[in-house]
């Protein structure tokens, strides 16, 4: 007796394994294009610059707005501290009966003055980092990186052209493994499983036989074709 070695036969589709359109955050105008078609990629890479100026010009306005704001709440906590320790001093003088409730009550309504400037100054300080923290991401947002390591399968923007947010730039393709894409009759279904080896053979390499695996399989069986979805990953390793 010897094992007898059963083939399911397909026809599929090529095609990379990750298919990235890559879009801005922010409108702008283009001020610089680092890659262009069939440029590989790194994860990472800045790949686009919108013109920074405005972005720039407005985090230095807001950082110096915030200086503004750190140095008027030191001075309130100064003043606040200052009122803190009259107001200690009163209430001893006042439980002794050395100072009067007219003079304990001026002292304590200038201590509670103090305290609400100290609190809107620090009010003021938190919303000054949020508008700094704000106009960093605006400044980061004007350059565009790349999402996965791969190459360039398209641009589709000119250098000098003004664009909204969201608009596709790029077309990024990982083209190291592939996927074949392909349907299996649902008769083999229960022969189809997940990490058995497919060989492929391609029109375009005539007689060279490329090892692949299959990497997903779809749970259902579409109804007008009676076939079942499955992807084969194939290694495409220049090495």
């Amino acid at each position: 007796t010897r094992d007898v070695q059963r083939k399911v036969e397909i026809a599929g589709t090529l095609a990379a394994w990750h298919e990235i359109t890559v879009s801005n955050e922010s409108a702008g105008t283009i001020d610089k294009i680092s890659v262009d078609l069939g440029d590989a990629v790194k994860s990472g890479q800045v790949i686009l610059k919108l013109d920074q100026k405005d972005a720039i010009s407005n985090l230095e306005a807001q950082e110096a707005g915030l200086k503004t704001n750190e140095r008027a709440y030191e001075r309130a906590k100064a003043l606040w501290l200052d009122a803190q320790t009259n107001l200690k001093r009163y209430t001893s003088l006042f439980a002794e009966g050395v100072a009067s409730k007219k003079d304990m009550d001026a002292v304590q309504t200038q201590y509670d003055v103090q305290e609400a400037i100290l609190k809107q100054a620090e009010a003021s300080v938190n919303q000054s980092k949020a508008f700094v923290s704000i106009a960093k991401k605006r400044v980061s947002d004007t350059e565009v990186i790349s999402p996965i390591s791969g190459e360039v399968k398209k641009r589709l923007v000119s250098l000098g052209e003004t664009i909204k947010d969201k608009t596709p730039l790029f077309v990024i393709v990982k083209n190291d493994p592939l996927k074949l894409k392909a349907q299996v009759s649902e008769q083999f279904l229960k022969d189809i499983k997940i990490g058995q080896s497919v060989m492929v053979y391609i029109d375009a390499f005539s007689g060279t036989e490329f090892n692949g695996v299959v990497a997903r399989v779809s749970p259902a069986v579409d109804e007008k074709t009676r076939g079942m979805d499955v992807e084969i990953k194939i290694s495409n390793s220049k090495k």
